[in-house]
């Protein structure tokens, strides 16, 4: 979630709104797809610090030498252990799961950071529902919901329901809770694929210029030590996101270092990327974020297409669809480098505006 200081064109943060079951308080967090959610409300120094950390941006006075009314773009470190349990090496460490009992699991983490990143948690259950079936089926869709706010650093319990068991197709309910409450739950299907046709819509706006072209930008949540971004739109390179207002989409992004070769692996640490901030893009065209909105992710579907490796490149963009109730709804896609359609998403996204400054 995202609140923007009305009328000074600077990011602040404000009270956090809460959950599905309390969504009308103050001083709750929620887990959000996009990772912009803190657990509780923080005092203004502190804000400035969790901004910097979780996107390169500060407020112009805690950036020495800039002019009045400039952002100026900081390039925060990573916390040095923002890497999961630690049980395993590299990125795969951070969707790491440990077994304590039938169809239970514990998540690990260690990372210094004050909210759940939404796309983590989507890892962490897709992980789960695929410990469950067999070898031979891979995940083609999931839709995850988001219900109350999510910590880091305390035990988080995976709960996997065997909903279906058929001869193609397998179905699981994942549901994460954290210190006995319901965080997150996810509806995942799993197919064992047939021929047919192979074919999608020709990619549009792949850029001529390849992500090695381009500088990269800091990633700023947990667990992205080893993720390297870079922005299509070289306005974003030195890490900033204007006003935090506005979709840093198209970006490419791969995972960096050794991960493992197993095909559910690559799907878990898709939906781990999948969801970077598309809580920006689902404002109006030409419009982003007004001053003073909330903006908290409700739910994330996403659709696997094709297998791919997130150690490749992968182009990743995202469009608002619609705008009305107080929500809105983007949709996404996912090229590798050869420009064939990996995967794609849709997420819906409550603004509410009109909150105090």
């Amino acid at each position: 979630m995202l609140l923007v200081g009305a009328g000074s064109g600077l990011p602040v943060l404000g009270p956090l709104v809460g959950g599905l079951d309390d969504r009308l308080g103050l001083g709750h967090g929620v887990v959000a797809a996009d990772g912009l959610l803190l657990g509780e409300e923080l005092r203004s120094a502190r804000h400035a610090r969790v901004v910097g950390w979780l996107l390169g941006v500060v407020h112009r006075r805690d950036v020495p030498g800039a002019a009045p009314g400039e952002t100026a773009g900081a390039r925060y470190a990573p916390p040095a252990d923002a890497e999961g349990s630690g049980m395993t090496e590299g990125f795969a460490g951070v969707l790491e799961l440990e077994p304590t009992g039938e169809d239970r699991f514990a998540a690990h983490q260690t990372a210094d950071a004050p909210q759940l990143y939404g796309g983590l948690a989507m890892g962490w259950m897709l992980r789960a529902a695929g410990a469950t079936v067999g070898d031979d089926l891979q995940p083609h869709s999931l839709h995850a919901t988001f219900l109350r706010g999510g910590r880091h650093g305390v035990a988080t319990e995976l709960v996997v329901d065997r909903r279906r068991d058929g001869r193609a197709f397998a179905t699981r309910h994942v549901e994460l809770h954290q210190e006995g409450r319901l965080v997150a739950t996810m509806t995942a299907s799993f197919h064992t694929g047939e021929d047919g046709p192979d074919w999608h819509e020709p990619p549009a706006g792949l850029s001529d210029t390849g992500p090695e072209e381009l500088l990269a930008t800091p990633a700023r949540v947990p667990g992205t030590r080893w993720v390297d971004l870079r922005h299509a739109d070289q306005g974003h390179a030195d890490g900033t996101i204007p006003f935090l207002r506005h979709s840093i989409h198209p970006y490419w992004v791969r995972i960096t270092g050794p991960v493992p070769d197993e095909p559910r692996f690559h799907a878990s640490a898709l939906a781990f990327l999948s969801d970077y901030l598309v809580v920006l893009s689902a404002a109006p065209p030409g419009r982003g974020v007004e001053p003073g909105t909330r903006m908290v992710t409700l739910d994330h579907g996403l659709w696997l297409h094709r297998p791919t490796r997130v150690d490749g490149w992968l182009h990743v963009t995202s469009d608002p669809i619609s705008t009305s109730g107080g929500r809105g709804t983007c949709r996404g896609l996912i090229h590798d480098r050869d420009g064939r359609l990996v995967a794609s998403f849709v997420q819906e996204v409550l603004h509410r505006a009109g909150v105090p400054g």
